[in-house]
């Protein structure tokens, strides 16, 4: 349209006048309200033109409000409405009549609608939609001419700026027609523009993220060109604004056009002039677009490289403005700091301002900005500081929940590049958070987060490093970075096995050589060198020449060193300790060398560097450096650490010395490391990051569910050491070291502790030696050789004391540590370490310490306490400075026993914990405690027991947890005044105290202790553990009564030595204090309950039996059935007991099952629950004995029954099910005998047992006695009356049998008669057939289907209709006593079994039998012969049936029909079967779900266009009548479970296709609620429908899995597909990622594919009726099936022979030969036919030359001769002059001697002779041709053949020309080959199904039924169906 043509608008010269003075009066209103006013009033009289004024005008004032603080958003709702509706009436009014508007007001109401959109209002999207059209429209008809010179078409500069810059703000999707538009317009008016105009549209375009099309760049280009030019003054259009330059530069990074030089040098010339001017947000956006250029390879000018240099001084001074200041935000930090790390660049100023201006506004960052600024600060090696950095990481902790998996990855990839330890409970929250979303990770994500728990040294990080595992190996294309960060990670952290180091290796080898880096050639020999000491070769999975690399690099790594100053200042104080040693020992044969090693002793003193830890305290070791430590301890070395942090410390020679001579004494590397050289006697303090911890350990306590956080914070406080105020008997060293508990309230050092790995079983029993050498086999795959780096390997046997001086060897002991005691020292004093002469020495029996392994767990050192342990196990309460009075005290209320410990180790005498306290005893106080006694106070033997303590006030669950569930061994301590108490002089009495070592016995469970001899005092669980004060002591057994249920005296008895005193005050006693009234806290309850206003508890429920068999499984092993049953078993009845009973069958419960049962055997009988012990209870207990193969205690129990006359049938039945089991079948025959002769009916498991056993030993005489037993009772019981037989008792008191026993049912039958069919007996299953129709027991069809199917082999059709016939006389006869003449009722079952066995001879007799007889059958008979029909795929004799419905006077049902359709879709016939589905429906009848489903399947199954059209619209016709129920979601914990619920898998395709589009138009709608928006991940399964048995369900589960998942992922959809054993298991995604998939073009391409290509259809000339569409598929069935019969023909004519002479590997005819002569095949044949079926026959004929071994002259002259004679054989016009044409004259004559024409023509006539005449050449491409005619595929149609079949006839040229396949041309026929590539090439296009019916009945192959069809598919598909293993796409 150009301005000429275009209709005048309207109005004239009034309405103009008009226009502009309402114009006027519109933009004169000084207010909103005004303006509102002014529009309400004069609305009827305004044109477009006032309707655009006022729109504009009310966005400047709302624009001009939002900038006041004031957005609509906060007004009043009134206010809003009122806005919002004239918003509503202007979009209406203006809708209409946009034709009349002007184009630069079109522009300006686009820009107001984006200030006024948030407003809410009506018709907005249908306004900016026809806006954007009347742009395009206009811009698209208009010429330049009339664009510059008609108003009505010329919008511009600042109108274009504005359409771009209102589509970005209000977030529409791009429309590239409307930007090809603006971009005409921009291109004739770009010299008008300002520079504002100029970086609006660059940025919108750069906002709404548009592709980089040749238009949107030639836009570009020319706005650059005209800022460039504005810029350097050439063109100046108005002045830049910051935000101008910032804005142009942010959408030009957005777009990733890549600007001109010129433009980037004068923007940064333009920004550097008024740099103080720019914003914290414009100036952050100019350096972040700079850095994203750099990033991206753009060579950024020396311009720009100035301003970036000048930025960091000019923040640091507008960081002094409080204005600027105040605007900074947190993603101003966080884009600033992470631009500057992509430039490379590290302005240590800048990011000091920086950090610290984040550090009080850190709760406002958002996790990518604390994720971004830990990536710039460790990208620049910029530490701030151990407390920024400890603010930054916490805070990232805390948003750990909201973290993505790339931020997850660059936070932990910070910490570790800065070696901060940011703490145990921050890594678990982010690394938990990471565990949870693995699948999400990418490869590259993968390797940056397991190396950085690697380098951590994070040992509980284990678990997710093992868990990445196979997301890596599944990943499609990983770097080479990635497996070798993964690899390094499994290496450093102990997990690495065989099984690891194979997966890893065949993923790196798949890899190209050229990728691999020298830290992933030194990361892979670290994993040789872990592996190395293991009986396993790495060699057999990496090539020698990659190992020799990998050494190469290895050793040019480790060779180069620096001996620092530390390290010469430890070997000069060294060679003052007059030790001999070595620096820089070369072991390994060079590979490896130790810092310095003592010679002639295997130790290793590492001085180990401020790099060999993090920077933050506590200083923790690296993942390279504990690698060091384990791999020099796997070789033999004793490690010894001098830490840097330690030795620094050190000020003076003498404490130099001294404390490198108590390293050398240390056990292992870990007590190294804890020593502190101010503080000897301190604790052990593992390591924060819990290195110390084994895999198996960190493994046990995942599945524990313990947090690692608990462990390390329970080991972070310490406390000063222990002194004690008199000296101590020589030898001796101090009780407790440390004094009092920790912090935490735990003693330091009672931490779970690796299992100590004792060397050669040293020091342990033969009994310890086999426990320790099963628990080796039976723990986790990541033993090792003995590795003191986790426990000595000195004689000491790898017991480790946790602190003190017993961490240390002594220099008289022959073993633990290093024997330098003959060597002189000079200390020069006691130095820094302080402490009497003896400390810290260990008396001569220290050797002979031994620990056998525990059980209870991963801990090992369970018992321990802080220093030497106490005697008589009495711990220390409070601190160390209690006073005698207290400790007399405490030790005189715990009845003079002491707590005995959990840990099975038994340590060495030391001294009493309370030397004073004990000498305050009286002799009758010690020698009177049974405990003391009974462990040997005051024998010579030795040994003593080691006490625990804990507070349980304090002590965390999780931790008791940990403590391997003994937390009953640990007796309180409280906290106490570290002050000191004059102590008494020692006990002459306790001088050579010493205790006997424990039994074997004795060390895996501690003894019972009598308990506490108070009266009145019931004993305390370790639950109640929690009294702060002396004075609770007395009333801490309240708490028992108190808590609802009794006291254990196990439990008190095991648990409790004593309760100590949470202050010093309290531990003072006093004689006032004894009896203070308030000491009673008996009242206590109710006293605190007045207080809160509570009322008394309500009784209790009952417990139900799940609840009491939970509570008993849980019960501690020391807990009596006693204390616990009365309470749980209250108000119970017997049958609720034996129910109970009947459930502690488990080996866990067994043992409380035998408890439970003797104390009900045991309550008196005037107990209220005396009744719960009945016949019936014994019942159950001797089934139990009988499942426990226990038949003599089932005996016993019978015996005691017998002997009281309480034998009932219930108890006769328990026995014989009982002996039974147990194969005493003698036995078994003997007891139901005797049952019998006693009149008592047998249950019915106890006859199905005795019927086993005798059908087992082939008695079939005793299977008929039983069964006829069982009638003879039923008769009885019958006559009788059930209450008469319990008069006599046979039945009375038996709550388990009475009224069941006798319920016979059929399948007890079923199952003797199946089995006597099963042994060929008939005559057995004649007379179980009778004795069931004696018993009234009706037959089903599983019955007669037995026995029929015995009986069919020896009798004729019509003999079998009438045994039949007459069996089913007898069984109705003999259980309705039926007349005769009557039709049998049991004749539908009859027929049933001929249905389900598929007899339709047999139900077609039986119903012409009927006819005979004079009766009708009815239609459910009918139909059990139409359903026979269709089992056995006799369609003829089914559609007879059917079509004799009407002679019959019968009217098909929904169940004839689909009989019938069954049948039509069992023969092929599926057309068919689809019509009469019409039929049915145009009959009025409504259809049955499966009915449904199997016509929708068979239809889409087809893969046909137009077929699969049909089946669309029978299925939504389904859903929409209710005849099918779309796929049902449901929700649970996140998770959303779509299920299918399908019968066949056409329907379950079609179920997902319609979910997924109903989900993207509920999306669509964003007032409907989203499912997808309620949940985090979906599933895809499908439950068995009604009807359907579980095992076909299951495999239609993994088909629709499979066939769905492969179409799907196909099309880029976010689903990963999980395949074990080659069945696919599981299909899930992440539904935020749906959500986005279902805006993309491939989900619209995936609903087209699962569309049934509705074009495709309508070209096929889709059918008017199903049944014309039929006859044209059966048409073109017969003739696709002839042409295939002449390939079988063919292909048995000619079968492959791959072991033919000249196809051998040998002959040189198979590899490059046959793909040379292949391609000149396809070159003489290019232009003959289509689809290249010439030249693949002429490869056949090739390939049969080269097997009949005819050696050609010339093999181009070969490849012509077999082109002619296939061209001959398809008679293809193809002259062999014109071949010989394509000859070279000079080669052939050269040659064959002979010109090209008689040398075709002789070697054409030589080829015929080779093959002796027979020139047949079948290709298989002639058999791809045929399955797409069958297809209805037009071959000659490009698009046709994509849509159907995919790329196979592509992937056929591919197999023909190249090598890697060749081997399948010999083996196979060729229309295995067509049928392979056809599936394969259908699958990747996503087509379901891949391989359609139609195309499995032409060629009889299916994947799952046809090995040769599945072998081929197997090495064709690159999807990995076969195995297990994972198919997901990767999307974006």
């Amino acid at each position: 349209m150009s301005g000429a043509h275009r209709e005048a608008p309207r109005g004239g010269h009034a309405n103009g006048s008009a226009t502009k003075s309402l114009n006027q009066a519109i933009t004169q209103a000084a207010t909103l309200q005004d303006l509102v006013q002014v529009v309400v009033i004069n609305f009827g009289h305004m044109n477009p033109v006032n309707f655009c004024t006022a729109y504009h005008r009310i966005a400047k004032h709302v624009e001009d409000m939002r900038r006041g603080r004031s957005p609509p958003e906060s007004w009043p709702p009134m206010q809003q409405q009122q806005l919002g509706g004239l918003l509503t009436e202007l979009n209406t009014a203006l809708l209409p009549r946009l034709e009349e508007v002007q184009a630069h007001n079109l522009g300006l109401t686009l820009w107001s609608i984006s200030k006024t959109c948030q407003v809410a209002q009506a018709g907005t999207q249908e306004l900016v939609d026809a806006l954007q059209a009347e742009i395009t429209s206009r811009l698209n008809n208009a010429t330049r001419d009339v664009y510059l010179r008609d108003k009505h078409y010329n919008f511009g500069a600042q109108a274009l700026s504005n359409i771009i810059y209102s589509a970005a703000t209000m977030g529409l999707r791009p429309s590239y027609e409307l930007l090809n538009a603006v971009g005409r317009g921009v291109a004739w008016q770009v010299e008008d523009f300002k520079p504002q105009g100029l970086a609006n549209i660059v940025w919108g375009l750069g906002k709404m993220g548009v592709k980089v099309t040749h238009e949107v760049r030639q836009m570009v280009e020319v706005l650059g060109r005209e800022m460039t030019a504005q810029l350097t003054h050439a063109r100046h259009k108005g002045s830049v604004a910051p935000q101008n330059v910032s804005n142009m530069l942010h959408g030009l990074t957005n777009i990733g056009v890549t600007p001109a030089p010129e433009l980037l040098s004068a923007l940064a010339r333009c920004a550097d002039g008024m740099l103080r001017q720019f914003g914290p947000q414009e100036l952050t956006n100019t350096v972040w677009s700079f850095s994203q250029m750099s990033k991206q390879g753009v060579a950024l000018p020396p311009d720009v490289n100035a301003l970036l240099d000048r930025v960091p001084d000019e923040v640091l001074l507008l960081f002094g403005d409080r204005a600027w200041r105040a605007r900074v935000r947190p993603q101003t930090i966080s884009n600033l700091a992470i631009a500057y790390a992509h430039l490379r660049r590290a302005p240590q100023m800048l990011m000091m301002e920086l950090t610290s201006e984040a550090v009080p506004m850190l709760a406002q960052f958002k996790p990518q900005e604390l994720s971004n600024l830990l990536w710039a600060m460790a990208t620049m090696a910029f530490y701030p500081g151990a407390s920024t950095v400890d603010s930054i990481s916490r805070a990232a902790g805390a948003a750990a929940e909201r973290m993505k998996p790339q931020e997850i990855a660059n936070t932990c990839w910070a910490w570790a590049t800065m070696r901060h330890f940011p703490g145990a409970a921050t890594l678990d929250a982010v690394l938990a958070h990471a565990e949870a979303q693995l699948d999400r990770f990418k490869s590259q994500e993968l390797g940056m987060l397991t190396w950085a728990v690697a380098k951590l040294g994070y040992m509980p990080a284990a678990r997710l490093v093992r868990a990445a595992l196979p997301h890596v190996a599944a990943a499609r294309s990983p770097a080479v970075q990635d497996c070798g960060n993964l690899l390094w990670a499994f290496t450093v952290l102990d997990i690495l096995t065989p099984d690891v180091m194979q997966l890893l290796a065949e993923k790196l080898l798949s890899l190209p050589r050229e990728a691999f880096t020298q830290e992933a050639y030194i990361q892979l020999y670290q994993a040789k060198m872990s592996l190395s000491q293991q009986v396993f070769d790495i060699a057999q999975y990496i090539p020698p020449e990659l190992l020799a690399q990998a050494e190469t690099e290895w050793r040019r790594q480790s060779g180069e060193y620096k001996v620092s100053v530390t390290h010469r200042d430890v070997a000069s104080v060294m060679h003052e300790l007059s030790i001999d040693f070595e620096m820089e020992k070369k072991i390994e044969d060079g590979l490896m060398s130790v810092d310095i090693a003592l010679r002639g002793e295997m130790v290793a003193v590492e001085v180990d560097g401020a790099a060999h830890f993090t920077m933050n305290e506590p200083f923790v070791p690296l993942g390279r450096t504990i690698w060091r430590w384990r791999l020099l301890a796997s070789r033999g070395w004793r490690v010894v650490t001098v830490p840097y942090f330690r030795w620094g410390l050190m000020q003076t020679l003498a404490q130099k010395k001294q404390y490198l001579y108590t390293l050398l004494q240390a056990h292992s590397v870990w007590d190294c490391f804890s020593l502190d050289p101010q503080d000897r006697d301190a604790p052990f303090r593992p390591p924060a990051n819990l290195a110390h911890l084994t895999p198996d350990e960190v493994f046990q306590l995942a599945e524990q569910g313990i947090a690692p956080s608990s462990l390390a914070a329970a080991s972070a406080g310490t406390t000063p050491a222990f002194s004690p105020a008199t000296p101590l008997p020589a030898g001796l060293g101090p009780a407790v070291a440390g004094g009092s508990a920790s912090s935490t309230g735990l003693p330091a050092g009672l931490l779970p502790m690796p299992v100590s790995l004792v060397p050669q079983g040293a020091g342990l029993s033969t009994q310890a030696q086999q426990q320790q050498q099963q628990q080796q086999q039976q723990g986790g795959g990541y033993g090792r050789l003995p590795d003191n780096l986790y426990a000595s390997e000195g004689g000491l046997g790898g017991s480790r004391a946790p602190s003190g001086p017993s961490r240390l060897g002594s220099a008289s002991s022959s073993s633990g540590g290093l024997n330098i005691s003959a060597r002189p020292f000079s200390f020069g004093g006691s130095g820094g370490l302080g402490g009497p002469p003896g400390l810290g020495r260990l008396s001569s029996s220290t050797a002979s310490m031994g620990a056998a392994p525990t059980a209870s767990g991963p801990v090992a050192y369970l018992g321990r306490v802080s220093g030497s342990p106490a005697v008589g196990g009495l711990a220390s309460a409070g601190s160390a400075s209690a006073s005698p009075t207290a400790s007399s005290s405490l030790l005189r209320q715990s009845g003079g026993s002491g707590s005995y410990s959990a840990s099975p180790y038994t340590l060495a005498p030391t001294a009493p914990a309370f030397t004073p306290s004990l000498a305050a005893l009286p002799p009758s106080d010690l020698h009177g405690s049974p405990v003391l006694q009974g462990s040997g106070l005051g024998d010579s033997s030795g040994g003593s027991v080691a006490a625990s303590r804990a507070s349980s006030a304090t002590a965390s669950p999780a931790l008791l947890q940990a403590l391997g569930g003994r937390a009953g061994a640990i007796a309180t301590a409280g906290n106490s005044s570290p002050s000191h108490s004059p102590s008494p002089p020692p006990v002459a009495a306790l001088r050579g105290l010493s205790l006997s070592p424990l039994n074997p016995a004795s060390q895996l469970v501690p003894p019972r202790l009598a308990p506490p001899d108070l009266p009145h005092l019931e004993p305390l669980g370790s639950h109640q553990l929690a009294s702060p004060s002396l004075a609770a002591t007395a009333a801490a057994p309240a708490l028992g009564r108190l808590s609802g249920r009794p006291s254990s005296a196990g439990e008190g008895s095991a648990a409790v030595a004593f309760v100590s005193a949470g202050t010093a005050g309290s531990l003072a006693l006093g004689g006032g204090l004894d009896s203070d009234p308030d000491d009673d806290a008996g009242d206590l309850r109710a006293m605190f309950g007045a207080v809160i206003g509570t009322q008394p508890a309500q009784p209790a429920r009952a417990l139900s039996v799940e609840e009491v068999r939970r509570k008993l499984a849980l019960l501690p092993p020391e807990a009596a059935i006693a204390d616990v049953a009365p309470t749980w078993l209250a108000g119970w009845d017997a049958t609720t007991v034996v129910e109970l009973l009947r459930q502690l069958d488990s080996p866990t419960t067994a043992a409380r099952a035998l408890q439970l049962f003797d104390w009900l055997r045991g309550l008196p009988a005037e107990s209220p629950l005396a009744h719960l012990c009945t016949p019936g209870a014994y019942a159950a207990m001797i089934e139990l004995f009988g499942k426990w193969r226990k038949p003599k205690q089932a005996v016993r129990l019978f015996a005691e029954l017998k002997e009281r006359g309480e034998d009932d049938a219930e108890v006769h039945s328990a026995l014989v099910e009982a002996f039974c089991r147990c194969g005493q079948a003698e036995v078994a025959m003997d007891a139901h005998r005797n049952m019998l002769a006693l009149g008592l009916p047998p249950s019915p498991a106890a006859a199905r047992a005795m019927l086993g056993v005798h059908m087992q030993r082939g008695a079939w005489e005793e299977v008929d006695f039983v069964l006829a037993g069982l009638v003879e009772a039923a008769d009885r019981r019958g006559s009788n009356g059930l209450e008469a037989a319990g008069e006599d008792g046979s039945a009375a008191g038996s709550p388990g049998l009475a009224g069941t026993e006798l319920q016979l049912d059929a399948e007890l039958y079923n199952w003797v008669i199946d089995a006597a069919c099963a042994a060929g007996n008939a005559s057995a299953a004649q007379s179980a057939f009778d004795r069931m129709c004696q018993a009234g027991v009706a037959p089903t069809s599983a019955t007669f289907a037995a026995l029929l199917g015995a009986l069919r082999h020896d009798h004729s059709v019509a003999a079998l209709a009438d045994l039949s016939l007459a069996l089913a006389e007898q069984a109705d006869a003999a259980a309705a006593g039926a007349s005769a003449g009557t039709r049998p009722a049991a004749l539908h079952a009859l027929l049933q079994a001929c249905s389900l066995r598929g007899w339709w001879d047999l139900s077609m007799r039986l119903l012409q039998a009927l006819e005979e007889s004079g009766a009708s059958p009815s239609v459910e008979e009918v139909n059990e012969a139409l359903a026979a029909c269709a089992t056995a795929g006799a369609v003829d004799d089914a559609r007879q049936l059917f079509e004799g419905l009407g002679a019959r006077g019968l009217q098909p049902t929904t169940a004839s029909y689909l009989a019938l359709v069954k049948a039509l879709c069992a023969a092929g016939q599926w057309a068919a079967g689809a019509a009469e589905y019409e039929a049915m429906l145009e009959a009025g009848l409504s259809p049955s779900e499966e009915l449904v489903s199997l016509v929708v399947d068979a239809l889409w199954c087809s893969g046909l266009p137009w077929a699969q059209v049909e089946a669309i619209g029978a299925f939504n016709r389904a859903i929409r009548e209710h005849w099918l129920l779309p796929a049902q979601p449901s929700t649970s914990r996140g998770l959303l479970k779509l299920d299918l619920r399908s019968r066949h898998l056409g329907t379950g395709v079609l179920r997902m296709r319609r979910w997924l589009h109903d989900m993207r138009g509920t999306i669509g709608n964003s007032s409907a609620a989203c499912i997808l928006d309620q949940t985090k991940r979906m599933c895809i399964v499908n439950t068995a429908p009604n009807g359907m048995e579980a095992a076909a369900a299951s495999q239609l589960g993994a088909a629709l899995k499979a066939a769905l998942g492969a179409s799907l992922v196909a099309h880029k959809a976010p689903f990963r597909l999980s395949f074990e054993g080659g069945r696919a298991v599981r299909m899930e995604s992440a539904t935020f990622m749906i959500k986005k998939w279902l805006f993309t073009e491939q989900f619209q391409d995936w609903e087209r594919a699962c569309g049934g290509h509705s074009a495709l259809a309508a070209g096929a000339g889709g059918a008017a009726s199903l049944d014309a569409a039929a006859d044209r598929d059966a048409g073109a069935h017969n003739q696709c099936a002839q042409t295939f019969a002449t390939i079988r023909e063919h292909e048995a004519a000619h079968p492959p022979d791959p072991s033919a002479p000249g196809l051998a590997p040998g002959a040189g005819y198979a590899g490059q030969r046959r793909s040379r002569l292949a391609e000149a095949a396809r070159h003489l044949a290019a232009g003959r036919d289509a689809n290249g079926a010439l030249w693949h026959g002429a490869v056949v004929l090739l390939d049969r030359c080269a097997a009949a071994g005819h050696t050609p002259g010339m093999e181009a002259l070969l490849a012509a001769a077999c082109v002619a004679l296939a061209a001959q054989q398809g008679g293809i016009p193809l002259e062999p002059a014109a071949l010989a044409g394509q000859l070279d004259p000079q080669v052939t004559m050269e040659s064959v001697g002979l010109e090209p024409e008689p040398a075709l023509a002789a070697e054409m006539a030589a080829v015929v002779a080779a093959l002796q005449g027979d020139t047949a050449c079948i290709s298989a491409v002639h058999c791809w041709e045929v399955f797409a005619e069958r297809l209805g595929c037009d071959v000659h149609d490009e698009n046709q053949v994509s849509a159907l079949l995919g790329d196979s006839l592509q992937r056929l040229h591919s197999l023909a020309l190249g090598q890697e396949h060749q081997h399948l041309w010999f083996t196979h026929p060729p229309s295995i080959l067509a049928a392979a590539v056809v599936l394969v090439g259908r699958k990747e296009r996503g087509l379901v199904p891949a391989w359609p019916t139609p195309l499995q009945q032409l060629t009889g192959y299916k994947e799952d039924l046809h090995p040769e069809f599945a072998e081929v598919l197997q090495e064709l598909q690159s999807t990995s169906q076969y195995g297990s293993a994972m198919v997901q796409t990767v999307f974006s």
